[in-house]
């Protein structure tokens, strides 16, 4: 994952508290109705979201449709069963993720949603080739002691943190 989200180990990883963050934001996750939940992963291919005008449909009823796109969709957000495959759902490829979403839908795409994080961070993980020209401004964020650094050790032939304080 390092690779494919850390810049190829020249980025961090953020590790925060997650009650702390549902604390810190509950405002605002309640304001937006922003949902929440562990990311399941298995063998199944998940079918994009289709917004068909005849999902509901009985076959052979060919009176008009009431329901617009927008209805549809309205009413796929209050679907958990639907919400949960297409969005909280990946290939189990990507099971060493163990990833955690957040999601909300909002009607004005102009609007802008800040969620914080700055008084619950944990620690924060430089990749291996981060560049310690970036330190001062980590170090303005979070105490010394919580920042760590990813290393490869040789002779077990995998990965290990170390800090520079300990």
């Amino acid at each position: 994952m390092w690779a494919q989200y850390g810049a190829n180990h020249t980025g961090i990883c953020i590790v925060i508290d997650y009650e702390k963050f549902i604390a810190e934001n509950s405002k605002v996750i309640e304001m937006y109705q922003i949902k929440d939940d562990n990311v399941e992963y298995n063998n199944y291919f998940c079918v994009p979201p289709s917004f068909s005008p005849l999902i509901g449909k009985k076959p052979g009823s060919n009176k008009p449709d009431s329901f617009s796109r927008h209805d549809v969709w309205k009413k796929r957000q209050s679907d958990a069963h639907f919400l949960k495959e297409q969005f909280f759902t990946k290939n189990k490829d990507w099971e060493g993720e163990s990833e955690y979403r957040f999601l909300t839908f909002i009607e004005d795409d102009s609007e802008e949603i800040y969620l914080s994080f700055k008084n619950l961070l944990d620690k924060i993980i430089r990749g291996l080739n981060f560049s310690k020209y970036y330190m001062p401004s980590l170090e303005s964020l979070i105490e010394k002691s919580k920042i760590d650094l990813l290393v490869f050790d040789r002779w077990r032939g995998d990965f290990k943190l170390h800090s520079e304080t300990k």
